[in-house]
């Protein structure tokens, strides 16, 4: 009956169940595109975030046009296992290590924010904080009780 109705929408009744098909259809493809996101961002941070651990290099191939597949992504792979088994020179050029923000900083330090009375361990979040709106509010916050209190004191 789907098959009837997808071959000839204008003759074919819909049949019972249709939407909800779609509608799991769509769910379907937002769940993908969420785990493929996730799957990236593993990617990212296991082979491209860190120095600190051994991690084969990492290559990319243009995966966009399906139709020429073999020629974008199935050849440049092969031969780019083959010129690694053989130890040859690698055509393709190894994507970049992810250069992290907190590297230099002393992650071992602690700091204390006395206007927003919290404790932060490590270099980079403390400059993170300092930067933050929260930090910049609470600070134009005390600092307009503080003239409020001075006027009343004055007066």
């Amino acid at each position: 009956m789907i098959n009837s109705f997808v071959e000839a929408p204008e003759i074919t009744p819909e049949p019972s169940g249709w939407k909800i098909l779609l509608q799991c259809l769509e769910e379907l493809k937002l769940v993908t595109r969420r785990y493929s996101k996730k799957q990236l961002k593993w990617i990212r941070n296991r082979f491209l975030g860190s120095d600190m651990r051994e991690v084969p290099l990492v290559y990319p191939l243009n995966t966009s046009d399906v139709t020429r597949w073999t020629e974008m992504v199935s050849t440049p792979a092969k031969e780019t296992v083959k010129s690694f088994l053989d130890g040859d020179p690698i055509k393709l050029q190894p994507l970049e290590k992810i250069k992290r923000l907190a590297d230099g900083c002393d992650e071992e330090k602690q700091f204390f924010c006395s206007i927003c009375e919290r404790v932060f361990i490590g270099e980079f979040q403390w400059q993170l904080h300092q930067k933050s709106n929260k930090h910049k509010r609470t600070l134009a916050s005390k600092k307009k009780k503080e003239k409020l209190q001075s006027e009343k004191t004055a007066s």
